[in-house]
């Protein structure tokens, strides 16, 4: 198995012909006689799969827009934007669905689409600081404890939340401690 895995040549080919120092889909081959130069022009997956590597470059926030009607950035104290989405009925009690490290709030999609949860919960979820849709900030102090706390804040509050049980998946369990170390334990109803 190559680079690329079981996707073969093609999407090899489309790599080399996009990444090339060119940034074109056209290769250049030189015979070996290194008299002649042959003009390559790439085959159809080739584009295709070089197609899927330019769309993957679309901001996220383009697709959050289309997404969900629910779906915002919300502003932490520090000024970092945190991608969040809330579903459901406001009425209903609130969750606070938090991901673990190395992913985002796309790992909650099929809990999302389950009509049940969505007539019992009102359903929020955001993409904690540096990870997913929200914005990156590139120092330290960044990534303290209060700002992970900050950000909750601004979710609760952009919401409108009271008391939402936080459901926390690895590192998102983690951010309970950091909530409650900010507002104490009355602040949540409980942390999952």
């Amino acid at each position: 198995m190559g680079e690329f895995g079981d996707a073969g040549p093609a999407l090899g080919r489309a790599h080399s012909d996009f990444f090339s120092g060119s940034h074109r889909l056209v290769r250049r081959y030189i015979h070996k006689d290194n008299q002649s130069t042959h003009i390559q022009r790439p085959t159809a997956p080739a584009v295709f799969a070089a197609a899927i590597m330019i769309a993957a470059k679309i901001p996220l926030m383009l697709l959050a827009f289309f997404y969900s009607a629910t779906a915002s950035f919300v502003t932490s104290k520090d000024g970092t934007q945190i991608w969040a989405e809330a579903q459901g009925n406001p009425a209903n009690p609130a969750v606070v669905w938090l991901h673990g490290i190395f992913s985002s709030s796309v790992v909650f999609d099929k809990l999302f689409e389950d009509q049940t949860y969505l007539d019992a919960l009102y359903m929020v979820r955001y993409d904690i600081r540096g990870l997913g849709q929200s914005g990156k900030p590139g120092d330290a102090p960044s990534y303290a404890s209060e700002r992970f706390a900050e950000d909750f804040d601004a979710v609760v509050q952009a919401f409108k939340l009271n008391k939402p049980v936080v459901a926390g998946w690895s590192f998102g369990g983690s951010i309970c401690a950091d909530i409650t170390t900010s507002h104490g334990a009355g602040y949540l109803a409980s942390c999952i």
